[in-house]
């Protein structure tokens, strides 16, 4: 979700125009230079350019409070006639105080000058006094006896009121210049103060235990006090030296100082430590007095403020500042100098500090005498967050006004139709009209041009947007807590706004039924997801959601810019074109634990994970079970490990949740170091159909841990599965492993069977397939059929150890139990098939083969565009570039013709050095690797490939 907030610097120039120099908040009382935000002849004047005299650009006061620099590009106006003039003092003329009025001098001036015949306040600038607010206190060019100012320039004081300064009278002085005017000045200058009574931080003058009270030192929660957020008008920063008091039934006092009858509360504040949760325990009672005993005989007991009052705190890793009242609308004026609190019978001890926010009325005359300041900011929000709305609702719209005390805080608000339309009244209420987007805007009227808009999302679906606009990671541990307002029943869509993100942890999602899912995906354009976190994209818990990139406009999920392998988008390259894209990371690409089952994920692109691309389990919680899992459309590859790890694969099974109903198919895993898909503690209902998973194990040199090189690796405990319609290409020690092993308590079912059939192995460095057996599971049937077997070529002894070509595909003399059926498979190769059996066919057993055939050429499978390989390719030539096998212990040798993916960059390189060779970097060493065009990833099967119906769907 897009949000727009336009401020501006006007507002705070306009806020301080009419001074010289100034710093940017001027205190009530210091002298400066008042400098008028216009001058100039009076309305129906002859020519008197007033501005003449206020012209220059560098008068400030010097330390002695007399004006200095000067004077400006032209002298003060001086005609012989009666003209008049007008001094605008700007809008906070009624804040001004003038303490004395000066005049700049040309240089060979003497003698008597001649001040103005009349000064009169008036809110118009014509020529007449109608507002008969005479001012006879100061007046400008008055030195008499002026001695010759030679070559000097000096400032000469007119009139000094400093001992009961002037306040305006109106916004304008006016000024009729005499019959016979001297023309020796060049400047004037105004000097005075503002008075400025705006919200302030307020430190008590002393703070303590009062007399008669045990140990509390109430100064403690005032060593460290705050600053004041000048846009939001709330404390900020303060560092505590000790912690506040947390002492029972005691009693402390605040002292107010000796003008207390000045001070004006408008909010109370306590900041608490971090790791603070729970409810705070406010004070017992509070009341003004005018001592400092333990005992209320004033009366004045106060209700309306107090501190350390926050309920349901959680503070996590912050130490925030929490407003405990607020009593800005009716401030509350001290009754007595010293507030008194008694400390409740038992007092929480997690707040730090305290603050009083509140005005100084220093003119006494009981009005907040604030400058005007115009509007620089605003902020948009929609109730409760909201930045969707459904068609035909309302949304409630509210503006956040900065600065926190602008003088006028009134907006317009107005809405402009996108793709979407809608209305908007006068109050901020929209009324959704028709899907798509729409922009509300709110104009600040107090003419300072400030506007700030927000762009709304109008769907058929009920929608959240995850408000993380701008945030480089995105963090909710407990997804329905950190929004309580959100009906997580009914939500139909869950946005991510688009960006760069380091990781994204949606936590405890909710639990929904299959007829009411929660879609999760992306808004905006593209989130993309790269770092070096402890995980990249994590989901915990919920039951029955879905986490999708695909681009669908009907059901509002995904971005058009972003489809993905949608609609055959294959040959171009769909790499970086997901609208969820999950890239280079140090961990997993995307997790999901913590018990959440029901789930789907779907054309989202995981890429460069640091050890598996996706990690699916619940570690530990034998009681869990993932059902109806859905894994579609995904594009894995260049994982350091596994492109899918799903369930557990210690051998304590008793400790691990089972999978039921698991449904993965029409996915994309490429170029996995370790095996391309790892399924454990698989249960009933398991299907695996019309995958492509192709160059895996290429780190089959230097993997992780022993036995890490295969291309799928399954292991069921209960019930069936059924593996179909793949395509596996390109393993070390094996292209498949079985294992079938139940948990303690768990009675495998005779009819159980782990069914394969139809799909297409090729390129093993070793043998085809490893079917275990372990005495908990003798029952289920392992059958293997229809299938298609090739380019089964030993390389296994480039390792060391020994290894001995075994000159067989199917490792399975070790299981004396498990009825395994093959039939009607084809393969290529002298090995043979079934060691048990020696041969194609035949029944050994528990051993039954039948129809299976070796065909000496036979055919490879056909993709539409793997460029640079064509279909005959060995695709056994393609690893990973490592020089040294930290697992073995020895240096990697290349030879001419192999290929090798350089991870760092993700770049594809030829050998081409004739020779074996080993330590030279692909990126560094041309003469021995050649730079290959990157490869094009259409693995859908060409209308020529020997084998249809397997593979990607159409």
């Amino acid at each position: 979700m897009k949000r727009l907030v336009t401020s501006t610097l006007i507002g705070f120039m306009m806020l301080f125009v009419f001074l010289l120099v100034g710093s940017a908040a001027m205190a009530s009382g210091e002298g400066q230079i008042i400098k008028p935000s216009a001058a100039g002849a009076a309305t129906g004047s002859t020519f008197f350019p007033l501005d003449y005299a206020f012209d220059s650009p560098d008068i400030v006061l010097d330390t002695t409070g007399a004006p200095t620099g000067g004077p400006g590009t032209n002298n003060a106006p001086a005609y012989s006639t009666s003209r008049v003039g007008y001094v605008d003092l700007g809008p906070n003329w009624s804040n001004i105080r003038i303490t004395s009025t000066w005049t700049k001098y040309r240089a060979s001036s003497v003698g008597n000058m001649t001040p103005y015949t009349e000064i009169w306040w008036d809110n118009d600038i014509d020529t007449t006094n109608d507002s008969g607010l005479t001012e006879t206190h100061f007046n400008f060019n008055s030195v008499q006896g002026l001695a010759n100012t030679g070559t000097t320039t000096p400032w000469l004081r007119d009139n000094d009121v400093s001992s009961s300064p002037i306040t305006p009278m109106g916004r304008y002085l006016m000024l009729r210049s005499p019959i016979n005017m001297t023309n020796r000045a060049s400047e004037y200058a105004i000097v005075g103060y503002l008075v400025d009574e705006a919200i302030r931080v307020i430190p008590p003058a002393v703070a303590g235990q009062a007399s008669g009270s045990q140990f509390f030192p109430m100064n403690n929660a005032f060593d460290g006090q705050p600053n004041l957020d000048p846009l939001t008008g709330e404390p900020t920063g303060g560092v505590s030296v000790v912690d506040a008091p947390a002492y029972a039934d005691r009693v402390g006092y605040i002292d107010f100082g000796v003008d207390w009858n000045k001070v004006r509360i408008t909010s109370t504040w306590t900041k608490y430590r971090a790791s603070s949760s729970g409810n705070q325990t406010p004070y017992a009672s509070l009341w003004w007095d005018d001592d400092i005993d333990t005992i209320n005989d004033s009366g004045f007991t106060e209700t309306q403020i107090n501190f350390n009052s926050a309920l349901n705190l959680s503070t996590g890793t912050t130490t925030p500042w929490i407003k405990d009242n607020d009593v800005i609308s009716n401030p509350i004026a001290p009754k007595a100098r010293y507030l008194l609190a008694r400390s409740p019978l038992t007092m929480t001890n997690r707040a730090s500090e305290y603050t009083i926010l509140g005005w100084i009325d220093e003119n006494g005359n009981g009005i907040q005498d604030a400058l005007n300041r115009p509007v620089s900011g605003i902020t948009l929000t929609g109730a409760g967050g909201a930045t969707s709305i459904l068609t035909g609702s309302t949304l409630q719209m509210s503006a956040a006004v900065q600065p926190f005390n602008a003088t006028n805080k009134n907006v317009t608000w107005s809405v402009t139709n996108g793709t979407g339309s809608a209305t908007i009244n006068s109050t901020g209420l929209v009324t959704a009209v028709s899907d798509g987007t729409v922009t509300v805007k709110a104009t600040a009227q107090d003419g300072s041009g400030v506007f700030g808009k927000i762009e709304l999302a109008i769907s058929q679906y009920s929608q959240f947007i995850l408000p993380v606009q701008g945030a480089s990671s995105i963090y909710y541990i407990d997804l329905q807590s950190a929004f309580p307002t959100v009906n997580w029943q009914t939500l139909e869509r869950l946005y991510i706004p688009a960006g760069n993100y380091q990781y994204v942890k949606l936590g405890n999602l909710p639990q929904r039924t299959a007829s009411n899912p929660l879609m999760i995906t992306n808004y905006g354009g593209q989130v993309k997801i790269s770092g070096t976190y402890s995980y990249t994209l994590s989901i915990e818990g919920g039951k029955n959601w879905i986490l999708t990139g695909k681009y669908d406009s009907a059901l509002k999920t995904g971005h058009v810019n972003f489809q993905g392998h949608l609609n055959g988008n294959y040959a171009t390259s769909s790499t970086g074109l997901y609208g969820i894209e999950v890239g280079r990371n140090t961990s997993n690409g995307i997790s999901v634990s913590k018990n959440a089952t029901n789930f789907e994920l779907s054309h989202i692109e995981v890429a460069h994970a640091g050890f598996a691309g996706l990690l699916i389990k619940t570690d530990g919680v034998a009681t869990a079970t993932m059902d109806g899992v859905k894994i579609h459309d995904m594009y894995i590859h260049d994982s350091e490990s596994e492109g899918m790890y799903i369930g557990n694969t210690s051998s304590d099974l008793s400790k691990q949740h089972i999978f039921t109903n698991l449904e993965i198919y029409n996915n994309r895993v490429l170029r996995s170091g370790t095996e391309g898909i790892q399924l454990s503690n698989m249960g009933d209902g398991i299907k695996v159909h019309n995958n492509v998973v192709v160059m895996n194990s290429l780190d089959w040199k230097n993997p992780f841990q022993l036995w890490q090189d295969g291309v799928f690796q399954y292991s069921q405990r209960t019930g069936s599965a059924e593996i179909y319609n793949n395509v596996f290409i390109g393993g070390a020690s094996s292209l498949f492993s079985v294992r079938l092993s139940a948990a303690p308590g768990e009675t495998p079912n005779p009819m159980d069977e782990v069914l394969m059939h139809d799909n297409y192995f090729s390129h093993s460095r070793d043998i085809l397939a490893y079917i275990h057996d372990t005495a908990s599971n003798y029952a289920t049937k392992f059958r293997f059929e229809n299938n298609v077997i090739r380019q089964i070529h030993f390389q296994y002894d480039e390792l060391p150890g020994g290894h001995v070509n075994s000159n067989k595909m199917f490792y399975v003399s070790d299981n004396t139990h498990n009825p395994m059926v093959f039939t009607n498979n084809t393969r290529d190769g002298g090995q043979v098939f079934i060691d048990s059996i020696a041969g194609n066919n035949g029944t050994v057993g528990n051993i039954s083969a039948s129809g299976n055939t070796t065909v000496a050429n036979l055919a490879p499978v056909i993709f539409k565009d793997v460029t640079p390989f064509s279909s005959t390719f060995d695709w056994s030539l393609i690893e990973r570039w490592d020089d040294y096998s930290d697992l073995y212990a020895v240096p990697i040798y290349f030879k001419d013709g192999d290929y090798v993916y350089d991870f760092p960059t993700g770049n594809l390189y030829k050998n081409i050095e004739v020779g074996t060779h080993t330590g030279k970097n692909p990126a560094t060493n041309p003469s021995t690797w050649s730079l290959q065009t990157p490869m094009k990833e259409d693995f859908r099967l060409d209308a020529t490939s020997p084998y249809q119906g397997i593979g990607l769907l159409p």
